[in-house]
C-alpha cells in the first residue's frame, strides 16, 4: 500500500468514527479494501498488553489479515499498524514503537518484529505484494528510517542488528537483502535490490543486477555507506563512510571508496566505543 493510501485511509477513519460505522470501502488506484474503524483490538487484532498502546495508536486489521503485538510490547503517539489483503504482523514481547512510526503489511504478505525490538520515531516499516520483511530479535532502528520490500522481495536483518538514523533499504521485484546478526550501520545507509528497469534498448533484455545484498554477522557500516546488489561482507568487516559497495568481500577487512576497495585485512572490532580520555 502507497503511503498516500493510508493518508486517505487515516482521513477516512477520522471522519466517520463518529459515526460509528463499522466499516468502509473505498474505491480508488490506491485502496480498495475494506477496513474495520474501531482504534484496537477489532476481531483480527490481538493485543497482549492493551494499556501500552497509545489513545491515538491507530491499528487494522481487514477481515482477511491479522496483527498480533504480544505481550509489554509499547505503542507510542501517533503509531500506525495496517494489515490487509490476506496480511499478517506480529510484533514480539517488551517491543517498543516509537511517536509516528508506521507498520504496514499488504497484499498476502509477512511482516514480523522480534521480541524486545525498537522501531524508533518516524521509520516507515512496510512489506508488500507478497514479500516478507523479518526483523530478529533485539533489532534497533532508529529515528526516520524508510525500509520496504515490495513484489515477492525479501528484508532480512539478523538480532541484535542496529541501524542509525535515516537509512533506506529497498528490496523489489524478487530482490533479496539479508543483513547477519550483531551488525551496527551507522546513518544514512542505504542499500536497494530490483528497483527500477534497465533495459537493452535494442534486445530488450533486462540489465538491471537483482542480485541480492548480504552481511554475514558482526559487520560494521560507516556512516554515508550505500550497499548495491550483488554485495557480499564477510563477517567481522568494516565498511569505511561514505563507501559504495557492489561487489564480494572476505571476513575480517576493512573496506572503503567509490568503488570501495580492501585496505586492510586481519581485523576485528568492537561496539564499545573509544573513548581514551576525551570523555565521548
Amino acid at each position: 500500500m502507497a503511503v498516500s493510501g493510508l493518508k486517505v485511509l487515516r482521513a477516512i477513519v477520522k471522519a466517520l468514527r463518529a459515526y460509528e460505522i463499522s466499516t468502509a470501502v473505498t474505491l480508488s488506484p490506491n485502496m480498495y479494501d475494506a477496513f474495520p474503524m474501531q482504534d484496537i483490538l477489532t476481531d483480527r487484532v490481538q493485543i497482549a498488553s492493551p494499556e501500552l498502546v497509545a489513545e491515538d495508536a491507530e491499528i487494522f486489521a481487514d477481515e482477511t489479515s491479522e496483527i498480533i503485538i504480544e505481550e509489554g510490547v509499547e505503542v507510542s503517539s501517533d503509531v500506525v499498524i495496517l494489515a490487509s489483503d490476506h496480511s499478517t504482523i506480529r510484533i514480539g514481547k517488551d517491543t517498543f514503537l516509537d511517536k509516528r512510526a508506521h507498520v504496514f503489511a499488504d497484499e498476502a504478505s509477512v511482516l514480523n518484529i522480534g521480541v524486545e525490538g525498537l522501531v524508533g520515531e518516524q521509520c516507515s516499516i512496510v512489506s508488500e505484494k507478497h514479500s516478507e520483511l523479518v526483523m530478529g530479535d533485539r533489532v534497533h532502528v532508529d529515528s526516520r528510517n524508510i525500509m520496504g520490500a515490495s513484489e515477492q522481495g525479501v528484508l532480512f536483518l539478523g538480532e541484535e542488528t542496529t541501524i542509525g538514523e535515516n537509512g533506506w533499504f529497498s528490496a523489489t521485484a524478487g530482490g533479496e537483502i539479508h543483513l547477519g546478526n550483531d551488525n551496527m550501520l551507522s546513518l544514512f545507509i542505504k542499500m536497494a535490490v530490483g528497483n527500477h528497469e534497465l533495459l537493452d534498448q535494442k534486445t530488450g533484455r533486462l540489465l538491471t543486477n537483482r542480485a541480492a545484498i548480504h552481511t554475514e554477522d558482526h559487520v560494521w557500516i560507516g556512516i554515508g555507506s550505500t550497499l548495491l546488489p550483488g554485495t557480499h561482507l564477510g563477517e567481522s568487516s568494516v565498511v569505511g563512510a561514505s563507501s559504495v559497495v557492489t561487489k564480494a568481500f572476505p571476513p575480517h577487512c576493512t573496506i572503503a571508496g567509490n568503488p570501495a576497495r580492501v585496505l586492510r585485512e586481519g581485523i576485528s572490532w568492537q561496539r564499545e566505543a573509544m573513548n581514551h580520555g576525551t570523555g565521548v
